[in-house]
């Protein structure tokens, strides 16, 4: 009897402990309450949620209680540490990936060694050490205590627990489906509710079935065994007319960049060509963006297609067809974004990146060394090559291009430079480097006019992703961190002669996508009789009865890919945890909107296409 009262206030303690420790949960909520009723439901909900795991779990352990006094102080002491360091990992651990414990093997499979090294650093062996030593402490003061007093505090503990279940369940059960919908944004934390598909807002807003659209939780990590890009065959015509062909792409360089002022060199050439107005990178990192440019799916498939060095179907055609494949990367294309591992895995001596001490030097080595390339390459075999600038990303420019700044090429972080210099300077310094890039280019196309071979090359020139300069006073810098039109808007020029002779520039405003680059160079310049679709979530730019509604686009939020859902209006990221946040193309967060829910269907479909 005396252990089963020192267990009950063992049981009261921990329970309160637990409580407080998830408090730290709330705030990574994906929304907050607005007014009292929500506040009420959240507090009631979250006290109701963690007391049936501290019961569930007094529950499992209750037969300690028949064990001798000393053994059961030790076993309930080293269990109820296990559980309050799991806790403590759990919310470590959702407040960097948005999922819980419960979860973690199928998402984990998707992330680097390296993404750990945040929790690795923490000394959770010491942390245990520490709980099992209070938990202990704690135990041997209860059953120390007169145990025959009555203890008007279980009683308490049963009352505000019962009140705060009944509280919740009569909220959620007698408001609308409008109000569920926040109530269960505001407690998304839960794992309970994010593992219900009757819960989940995407799948009760919209009264889909499981069967008609899986959780995004799944969907964001699909079990890829096997996948189906590259498995029908590809049929083509034959191509008599070998354009060279060329990709010139910027890293970090904005949509509204690309002017006679920051980029004259390329806005002169832009004027030969079909610019690309409202043109959207597949992501707003790097390897995500560039995955898509040259595969046209999206870059869920990369680990999958990295793996089984499955290259993709343009440079296939391209050396079926025997072309000259040049590949100039500013950036380490090995250690950076790993894409010499499938875009490029099949191409021989590949160049991985420059070799120069600053970003400036680096761009400035890639230009001489396709110079290099191209006057030694046979003029009667078409030529295929890739120039990557690096320096936009960088802030980078050598010294004596700009008499006025000093470079900011670094360790530092956006923010941190911002904070420094201000935002004036950012922008001009982002101007500088952009110029800068632009005369590389320059350099470039002027030998390709110089030698005549301009009228025989398609050229392409683009960016990977936008860049933000605290467009919105959000305080984002750089790329990486949401769907804004600052960090997904990016430059896209096709120059082919077939287009004009009057330098007078063919301008499209509708809506493109990364996606749609392979599927055009495949149809109308490598001669692919196949319909797009068959290989690729895009369309043939150069086709005027196709449009985009809509387009993908992917992310990171810090360790996990996102996906989102981007028209011209907003945004709708889809989490791994099976929510969504609805924001603005300047990435205000937005409250009511009547989504497009086709749309979304539309996007799970692209997502796991070329899986089965």
């Amino acid at each position: 009897m005396n252990n089963i009262k020192c267990y009950k206030k063992f049981v009261i303690a921990n329970s309160l402990i637990a409580l407080l420790l998830s408090f730290c949960y709330i705030p990574n909520a994906i929304d907050s309450p607005d007014n009292l009723i929500e506040l009420i439901f959240l507090f009631t909900t979250h006290i109701g949620y963690v007391a049936i795991l501290a019961i569930i779990c007094s529950i499992a352990l209750f037969p300690t209680v028949a064990l001798p006094r000393i053994i059961m102080q030790a076993v309930i002491a080293v269990a109820s540490s296990i559980l309050l360091v799991a806790l403590l990992i759990d919310i470590i651990i959702y407040s960097h990936f948005k999922i819980h414990l419960s979860v973690i093997s199928p998402a984990f499979l998707a992330l680097k060694v390296t993404d750990f090294q945040r929790l690795e650093s923490i000394a959770f062996i010491a942390i245990f050490l520490i709980v099992f030593l209070f938990e202990l402490y704690l135990v041997s003061r209860f059953i120390k205590q007169n145990t025959n007093a009555n203890n008007k505090y279980n009683y308490i503990f049963a009352s505000v627990i019962s009140i705060c279940m009944l509280i919740s369940c009569i909220l959620f059960t007698t408001n609308k489906h409008e109000t569920q919908h926040k109530f269960v944004k505001i407690t998304s934390y839960i794992a309970l509710f994010n593992a219900t598909n009757e819960l989940n807002p995407l799948l009760k807003l919209n009264k889909i079935t499981s069967k008609q659209m899986l959780p995004v939780s799944k969907l964001a990590f699909p079990q890829m065994h096997k996948n189906n890009y590259n498995t029908k065959p590809m049929t083509y015509n034959n191509v008599y007319d070998h354009k060279n062909i060329l990709i010139i792409a910027i890293d970090a360089w904005r949509a509204d960049k690309l002017n006679s002022t920051d980029t004259p060199c390329l806005w002169k050439y832009a004027q030969k060509g079909k610019i690309f107005t409202n043109h959207m990178a597949a992501a707003n990192t790097t390897k995500a963006s560039i995955f898509g440019l040259f595969y046209g799916i999206p870059a869920d498939y990369f680990d999958f297609v990295t793996a089984t060095k499955q290259s993709p179907i343009l440079i296939d055609r391209l050396q079926q067809l025997n072309y000259q494949l040049g590949i100039f990367s500013s950036a380490n294309i090995e250690k950076e974004v790993e894409l010499n591992k499938n875009i490029f895995s099949k191409i021989a001596n590949l160049r991985l990146g420059s070799t120069a001490a600053t970003p400036a030097l680096r761009d400035q080595q890639a230009t001489n060394d396709w110079l290099n390339w191209y006057s030694n390459c046979n003029k009667n075999q078409p030529m295929f090559s890739f120039i990557f600038y690096d320096s936009v990303h960088e802030y980078d420019f050598p010294p004596e291009y700009n008499q006025e700044h000093t470079p900011l090429s670094g360790e530092k972080k956006y923010s941190e430079i911002a904070a420094e210099y201000g935002q004036d300077i950012m922008n001009q310094l982002y101007s500088i480097s952009t110029s800068y890039v632009d005369s590389l280019a320059g350099q470039v196309l002027d030998q390709l006019e110089q030698t005549g071979d301009l009228e025989n090359t398609l050229i392409v020139i683009t960016s990977d992703h936008g860049h933000e300069l605290d467009d919105y006073n959000h305080k984002f810098w750089g790329h990486g961190t949401n769907l804004s039109s600052a960090q997904l808007h990016v430059p896209l020029v096709i120059i082919d002669k077939k287009f004009n002779n009057t330098n007078q520039p063919i301008e499209s405003d509708k809506l493109t996508s990364h996606f749609d680059l392979a599927p055009t160079l495949l149809t109308d310049y490598l001669g692919a009789k196949n319909d797009t679709e068959d290989y690729s979530i895009g369309y043939n730019l150069l086709r005027d009865d196709l449009e985009h509604k809509w387009v993908l686009a992917s992310g990171r939020d810090k360790y996990l890919n996102y996906f989102g859902v981007c028209d011209e209006n907003y945004r709708v990221k889809l989490l791994p945890s099976g929510f969504y946040r609805l924001f603005d193309t300047n990435n205000n967060v937005l409250s009511d909107i009547n989504l497009n829910y086709n749309q979304i269907n539309q996007a799970f479909y692209y997502i796991k296409k070329f899986i089965y």
